[in-house]
């Protein structure tokens, strides 16, 4: 099934990603942006994804999303 025939049906079934679990997966694959248990900042949070990923934070977000879809 093609990346766009699995996002169209998480939508029509009202999968989605949660706030709470994209917090969650950031904290595990990015933890520098958790030092101590706190959040560094959305201004070094979007300096990063940009530097990293050459995208703006919505998008960066975006594929996290659809990833994070593709596994549930």
């Amino acid at each position: 099934m093609s990346q766009k025939a699995i996002l169209q049906e998480a939508e029509r079934l009202g999968v989605g990603v949660t706030a709470d679990e994209m917090a969650n997966h950031l904290r595990t694959q990015l933890p520098f942006l958790f030092p101590e248990g706190g959040f560094l900042g959305k201004e070094q949070y979007a300096a990063y994804v940009q530097e990293k990923f050459q995208k703006p934070i919505p998008e960066f977000e975006r594929l996290i999303r659809n990833d994070l879809i593709r596994i549930k």
